[in-house]
C-alpha cells in the first residue's frame, strides 16, 4: 500500500507512506541495496500520511513524483495533490489543472516523451504530467479495470502496458497499451546561479512547422552576448553524471544541467536575449526531447565572471 520508485541518478529506492497499524504512515525511506535509511524531512512540507498513493521517478528532471492516495486522518478522503522528492526534501507542486482525487491508480514514466502517465483509481480517465501541469487526455477507448491493476512502461516499444484490475464488481483479465500523444512542452527546472531567466516568449511551445521564440530575461547590465546551449541529454556528459558542479572553475554555486551539444551566440537588446528557433514540419520529430541552458558573462557572480541560467526541457508536439 506504500509508494515506491527507483531513483536512477542516486541509485536508491525511495519509499513513502503506507497502511501502518493503527495509523497510516507518512515517513520517507531510502534503500541503497544494503540497508534502509529513514530520511528526515520537514514535517511542514511533506505529504500527509496516506496509503495507496502512487509514485514514479522522472528521469528527465531527477525527481520522484507522487500523486494522490487515501488519507484517513485528514477527513478520510481521496487526495489529489502532486508532490516531488529530490533526495533532500519534498515539494508540493501547484498546477493549473488538477485531476480528481484517487487511490489504487496507475502511474508510469514515459522516458521518451518526458511525461508521467496516470490513469484509473476507481475512474477511467487518463492524465499526463510534464513537470509543470497535468493534462487530461481524451481517448476513444480505455481500460475498465479502473483500480488495483498493474502497469509498467515498455521503453523499447514506447508504450505503457497495463493488466488486470477490479471494476464493476469483478476482476478483469484484460491487457491494454497506451502510446501517448505528442503534446508540446517547454518546462523549466532548477534555479541556475544567475538572476537571468530562460524560457519561451509568451509561453509559446515547440510545435511542428512553427518557430519557438526562446528568451533570456533579467540579464545583468552591459551584457552583450549570451551563449545558448542545446543538449540531447540531462543525464550524463560522457562518463560524468549531470548536473556537474562548476565550483572548481570559479563558478561557485553554478551547475551544468545539460549536455552542451550545440551553442548559439545570442545578442542582447535592452536587457533581453532572443532567439527564434524554426522547427521543421516533420512528423518524425514528434515527441522528440531537447534541453536548453544559457551561460552569460557576469562580473559580480563569482571569481570566474560567468553564470548559468535555469535549464529547460522541450518536447516537440503538434
Amino acid at each position: 500500500a506504500q509508494s515506491m520508485a527507483y531513483d536512477k541518478k542516486r541509485k536508491v529506492t525511495v519509499m513513502f507512506g503506507g497502511a501502518g497499524f493503527p495509523f497510516q504512515l507518512g515517513d520517507t525511506w531510502e534503500y541503497n541495496g544494503k540497508d534502509w535509511t529513514q530520511i528526515k524531512t520537514n514535517p511542514n512540507s511533506t505529504p500527509t500520511p496516506r496509503d495507496h498513493s502512487r509514485m514514479v521517478y522522472d528521469e528527465s528532471r531527477g525527481v520522484c513524483v507522487l500523486f494522490g492516495g487515501w488519507d484517513q486522518k485528514n477527513g478520510n478522503k481521496l487526495m489529489n495533490d502532486t508532490w516531488e522528492y529530490d533526495g533532500k526534501g519534498w515539494t508540493q507542486i501547484t498546477t493549473k489543472t488538477l485531476p480528481a482525487g484517487r487511490c489504487w491508480h496507475n502511474m508510469v514514466y514515459d522516458r521518451h516523451r518526458g511525461r508521467v502517465i496516470m490513469n484509473g483509481g476507481f475512474t477511467t480517465d487518463t492524465w499526463e504530467y510534464d513537470g509543470t501541469d497535468w493534462t487530461r487526455i481524451s481517448t476513444k477507448t480505455f481500460p475498465l479495470g479502473a483500480s488495483e491493476s498493474a502497469s509498467s512502461f515498455d521503453w523499447i516499444r514506447r508504450k505503457m502496458v497495463q493488466f488486470g484490475g477490479s471494476a464493476r464488481g469483478k476482476m478483469d483479465t484484460e491487457t491494454w497499451e497506451y502510446s501517448g500523444v505528442a503534446l508540446a512542452s517547454y518546462s523549466r527546472w532548477g534555479k541556475g546561479c544567475s538572476k537571468a531567466q530562460l524560457g519561451s516568449a509568451t509561453g509559446t511551445l515547440p510545435q511542428l512547422g512553427k518557430t519557438l521564440p526562446i528568451v533570456i530575461t533579467s540579464l545583468p547590465a552591459k551584457t552583450g552576448v549570451v551563449a545558448l546551449f542545446f543538449g540531447a541529454s540531462n543525464r550524463a556528459l560522457g562518463s560524468v553524471v549531470l548536473p556537474l558542479a562548476l565550483d572548481g572553475l570559479g563558478m561557485t554555486g553554478c551547475a551544468l544541467e545539460i549536455t552542451p551539444d550545440l551553442m548559439i551566440p545570442v545578442a542582447v537588446t535592452k536587457g533581453i536575449a532572443s532567439a527564434n528557433i524554426p522547427i521543421p514540419n516533420d512528423t518524425k520529430l514528434l515527441g522528440s526531447m531537447f534541453y536548453n541552458q544559457a551561460m552569460l558573462p557576469d562580473a559580480t557572480a563569482n571569481k570566474a565572471g560567468w553564470s548559468l541560467t535555469n535549464a529547460v526541457r522541450g518536447i516537440i508536439g503538434k
